[in-house]
């Protein structure tokens, strides 16, 4: 089931794309990641069961 984002799945987007992707923080695309997912919460959702996010991040047209 899909639902809005909340700013708390910022942090564990950014988590998970850390550990999936080789994301470092502090790094250009960390930073505009990060930009891009506070600055429209209402633009993306996650999938999620039991509160944990168990699927693909949406934002917009773009899939992560």
């Amino acid at each position: 089931m899909f639902r809005t984002a909340t700013a708390a799945d910022t942090d564990a987007v950014l988590g998970v794309l850390m550990g999936a992707f080789g994301f470092q923080a502090d790094t250009p695309k960390y930073r505009h990641l990060r930009r891009m997912l506070q600055n429209a919460p209402d633009q993306w959702r996650v999938m999620h069961h039991d509160d944990r996010i168990v699927g693909t991040v949406h934002i917009g047209d773009k899939r992560l």
